[in-house]
Parts: structure tokens; C-alpha cells; sequence
């Protein structure tokens, strides 16, 4: 797999990759892949719900992503793949769900640095850029103020950006289907 992250030109044999919202439509998909990666020798996802994936290169732990304890979980990884964010509150309050997502995320973010991990991937939105047609990359960010989802993409992002420079935000686009 090409983690497309310039840290360095050598591919890395042994890699151990934490994915954050394992048990994700994303993970579903992303699991196997990175699993059938012979350069990667561990995955370790954590989760909410728990992870149903099962696979010998695959340990799953039921976590959130705010626990204190997740800096000790990373211990050791090379890369993290930030995919936990809960887009329906469901039962949450808005400020439940801007902890749960900004604050998860910056307890994520910070353990990678403690841990000394270079290589972040965040799974964003395009929904950081508000609307318009043709969007590129480079346009400026602009979430509506009527989308909290996208304004908490948007600050995590930023918080990212200043602290881990390294780090890959990967805006997708709206993900559907069956187990989306």
C-alpha cells in the first residue's frame, strides 16, 4: 500500500498501523486492505462499538478515542489512520458530539506525538469547503455554520495542521451504501 506520505523514500517492512473507528464503513473496507499488505505485520483498531473484523495480523480493542489510556495503546506503531467521528448525533448533544470529535481527536493527535508517530492519516470531508461547484484542493475552507460536523472536521483539521505538520487530511466526499 502507498501510504503516499513523503517521511521517507523507503518502504518500511514490519509497519504497525492504529486505526481509530475500526468498526466505520471506512473500516470495514480498510481493515482487509491493510491486512493483506505484506509490508504491514500489525493492525490494531480501537472502537466504540468494537470491531468485528477478525483477521490473524488484527487485534481489536473497544475504546473511545478520549481515553487517557490510548497513548499506551499506540505504543510502538508506525502510522495511524484517523477515521472515529460521529457524523448523526444520535443521542448526543452538539457539545457531546464536538468533544467526542474534536477533543477525541486531539487526544489521538497528541499520543502520536508522545509516541513519536510521523505518519497520520485524517479521514475529513469535504464538507470543510461549505459548497460551490469544482472545488480543488487548495480552495479555502468554509464549513457551514449550519452543519456542526463540518465546523468540527474543519477545527480538528487545523489543530492537526499546527500540531502534527506530517499528518495527511484526506477530505472524502459523501460515503454511501449498505453499511454506510
Amino acid at each position: 500500500m502507498d501510504w503516499g506520505i513523503p517521511i521517507n523514500e523507503s518502504r518500511e517492512i514490519g509497519m504497525r498501523v492504529f486505526v481509530t473507528g475500526s468498526a466505520s464503513c471506512v473500516g470495514s473496507v480498510l481493515l482487509p486492505a491493510l491486512c493483506a499488505d505484506d509490508s504491514i505485520t500489525e493492525v490494531t483498531g480501537i472502537d466504540i462499538k468494537g470491531t468485528k473484523f477478525s483477521h490473524p495480523k488484527f487485534k481489536s480493542e473497544k475504546m473511545d478515542i478520549r481515553d487517557p489510556k490510548v497513548v499506551d495503546k499506540m505504543a510502538g506503531y508506525n502510522a495511524v489512520i484517523h477515521l472515529a467521528f460521529t457524523v448523526q448525533r444520535k443521542k448526543l448533544s452538539l457539545d457531546q458530539a464536538h468533544d467526542a470529535n474534536v477533543n477525541g481527536g486531539i487526544n489521538i493527535t497528541n499520543a502520536a506525538i508522545k509516541n513519536g508517530i510521523q505518519k497520520f492519516i485524517n479521514l475529513s470531508s469535504v464538507s470543510v469547503y461549505g459548497g460551490g461547484d469544482n472545488l480543488k484542493e487548495d480552495d479555502p475552507a468554509n464549513p457551514s455554520k449550519t452543519f456542526p460536523y463540518a465546523q468540527d472536521k474543519r477545527e480538528f483539521e487545523l489543530f492537526l495542521n499546527e500540531h502534527l505538520p506530517s499528518a495527511v487530511n484526506f477530505r472524502a466526499h459523501l460515503i454511501q451504501g449498505p453499511n454506510a
